[in-house]
């Protein structure tokens, strides 16, 4: 393995190792860290009528008396503040959980255990259509159905939004886990950049899932914000992690696409060894001289048939008739 392809493989390792920093700190907003949400709402001037939020049966008046059905005919004469239905004044809802405080004890959050899909069980208007019930004296107030759809609707969203994020989750470090092969092998390197797609593009629907989400959220509560007197905001710090998140993994995507199509496996000593022994086997160009032949008529000085024992003969090329003359010796004079 060479320091290049090392140098290659290490950036794009890099960066999915930035990139799941940035999906941990999404993804334990709220439980390792209550001051990074999704969103935030606030009810803190809740006020809303009866005639608003539930719908009351007027069948309960007639049958509890002519002295009730006025109160069933008229909803309005109550408005309920966020404390008599036993909300918080703020919510921080998270990828996990959700988080609520009230004004004057801010630093006092109060936030539910993390758990897969917790918007289900944990988002239950039972407690206050029973306030509502008590103060309207009706045993059948119910839910308006287009609040009850909206609600359905983000449970399911924020439940499927989970399912993508742990998807890219363990894409991510399946993806690191292979790029370690990779520095050896440019199939790994194949293989990794595939499974980084994978990563890659769920991690970019579970960012899409979770910003479309805040802003279906808070937009609806804009739209009654004059009416109701409810306010919220999205929380942009958290959608700037997670689309960070997003850019530190397509970057590590294209580093690993790199490794396929520049990056060498083999090192520069070896190539400069083979290059060495494909030199060795090439003819000298250097000066040459005869080579004995067997008879040692060609022999050189103080030896051959033509030394003995006086000065030697030059050495010349011979042509021993045939047309091919007397092979040289690879050594240098």
């Amino acid at each position: 393995m060479g320091a290049g392809r090392f140098a290659c493989v290490a950036l794009p390792f890099a960066l999915m190792v930035c990139s799941i920093i940035c999906i941990f700190i999404a993804m334990l907003s709220g439980i390792a860290n209550k001051n990074l949400y999704m969103f935030e709402l606030e009810a803190k001037n809740l006020s809303i009528s009866t005639s608003n939020i539930l719908g009351v049966d007027l069948t309960d008046g007639v049958q509890n008396g002519l002295g009730q059905i006025n109160d069933a005919l008229s909803p309005n004469r109550h408005n309920f503040s966020a404390s008599e239905l036993g909300l918080s004044d703020y919510y921080k809802v998270n990828l996990w959980n959700y988080c609520s405080y009230n004004a004057t004890k801010k630093n006092e959050q109060t936030c539910t255990k993390g758990k897969f899909d917790w918007a289900s069980s944990s988002i239950d208007l039972t407690h206050i259509k029973q306030v509502v019930q008590q103060v309207s004296n009706s045993n059948n107030a119910t839910v308006p159905e287009p609040l009850n759809g909206s609600l359905k609707t983000f449970k399911q969203v924020h439940k499927w939004t989970q399912v993508v994020y742990v998807i890219a989750i363990i894409s991510s470090f399946l993806t690191l886990f292979l790029g370690i092969a990779a520095i050896f092998s440019k199939v790994a390197s194949c293989i990794t950049y595939i499974i980084s797609g994978v990563a890659t593009t769920s991690l970019m629907i579970a960012s899409s899932m979770a910003t479309a989400e805040s802003a279906i959220v808070i937009g609806s509560v804009k739209t009654v914000k004059d009416e109701y007197h409810v306010n919220g905001h999205i929380n942009t710090s958290w959608l700037a992690v997670t689309w960070i998140a997003v850019a530190f993994s397509i970057g590590a995507g294209i580093f690993w696409l790199a490794s396929i199509c520049c990056c060498s496996t083999s090192s520069g000593h070896s190539s400069r060894r083979s290059r060495h022994g494909d030199q060795e086997k090439l003819i000298p160009t250097g000066s040459y001289q005869r080579v004995d032949d067997p008879h040692h008529f060609n022999a050189g000085v103080g030896g051959g048939a033509f030394s003995q024992g006086t000065a030697a003969v030059p050495m010349q090329p011979m042509n021993r008739g045939n047309g091919a003359y007397e092979p040289y010796s690879h050594q240098a004079i």
